[in-house]
Parts: C-alpha cells; structure tokens; sequence
C-alpha cells in the first residue's frame, strides 16, 4: 500500500482547483506606489488587463488607461493629486470623490500648506 505525500496532495489541489474558477480580474505586481506623510494610507497603481488601476489601501478608487507620472499626498493626508497622460486629478480622500482638474499637465504638487498645487504645463 502506497502512502501519498501530503504536499503532493495540496499542491494538486490547490494548482487544479486555482484553475477551476478564474479570478474576475487578473491584476500585476504594484507599478507606482506613494505612502503619505504619517503612514495613514498608501496609494498602489497595478494592472488590471490591460488597463490600470489606482487603489487607495487597497480599494479601487479610480481606473486608468495609462500609469500616473505623479501621485503625491496632501500635507494634510486628505487628498491625492494623479497626474495621468497629461490630466491633473486631486482624490478627495474623506470624500472619496476624485475631480479632474487640469488637462496638459507634466508634473504637479501641493504647496507646504496643502492649499493650493504647483503644476507645470506640457
């Protein structure tokens, strides 16, 4: 009587039954990433396809068809600025509104007050 090994066993499984049930969307390693100032959050951008994703902490808070030159946090952690193909974007954090601001942008920040953004035309 042969006695199978237990990791054969698991790996079997888990490699057979991973393919039985395709995830909704195949996603890539993290291609941008900002943490802001006292670590309360963490902006990732990661592949969704074809197309590109910006999370918030792991929620998905705005889709992409290009990865972002620019992600920046607020001074006072309540926004993000998304610079992306040439767009200006500022993700509201508290209110999880993102609001397109400018179009032919290269690059952008907050001033130090976190009131007003420094951007740079194309």
């Amino acid at each position: 009587m042969r006695r199978s090994q237990p990791w054969l066993v698991i790996g079997i499984f888990f490699f057979v039954g991973c393919g039985a049930v395709p995830p909704a969307a195949e996603t890539g390693p993290s291609l941008a990433t900002a943490v802001s100032d006292n670590r309360q959050y963490v902006a990732t951008v990661t592949a969704v396809g074809d197309k590109y994703a910006l999370l918030l902490d792991g929620d998905v808070i705005l889709g992409l068809d290009a990865i972002p030159t620019e992600l920046e946090f607020s001074p006072t952690n309540d926004a993000l600025l998304v610079v992306v193909s040439g767009d200006l974007y500022r993700y509201d954090i508290p209110a999880r509104q993102a609001t397109r601001l400018y179009e032919g942008v290269l690059s952008a920040e907050f001033s130090p007050s976190g009131q007003d953004i420094d951007y740079v035309d194309i």
